[in-house]
């Protein structure tokens, strides 16, 4: 005797919400998401019978709603050096966005103070 179908029996249902369920497990582990925000696992399952109700098309589609990553800031100082406008990132954490040794760089403050950051 066969066993109705149930969402038991319905083994890529099962498959694809455990897909799920682990990208959801691993957003909540991810420590640049926020932990208060729930993340929800949906499951679809579409019947589709034929003209004469004897055979069904199954359509199984499991989404998810992760929490996205925080927004990371940072910070930069702009200026306009010997050839051209420059930027580089104001934190002491961040690496230097150009080596201090590259001929490039030019100094804004000294720019300035010698009339060559106008």
């Amino acid at each position: 005797m066969r066993e109705s179908m149930s969402l038991r029996t319905l083994d890529a249902a099962i498959e694809r919400f455990d897909d799920e369920l682990a990208r959801a497990l691993e957003n909540i582990h991810d420590v640049n998401t926020d932990y208060k925000q729930p993340r929800v696992i949906v499951l679809k399952v579409a019947l589709k019978p034929n003209e004469d109700r004897s055979l069904l098309d199954i359509q199984v589609v499991a989404t998810s709603k992760l929490t996205p990553a925080r927004v990371v800031r940072l910070f930069a100082r702009t200026g306009v050096g010997g050839d051209g406008p420059v930027a580089y990132v104001d934190t002491s954490q961040q690496m230097p966005l150009f080596p201090p040794d590259d001929p490039k760089v030019v100094d804004i403050a000294r720019a300035q103070e010698s009339g060559g950051g106008q």
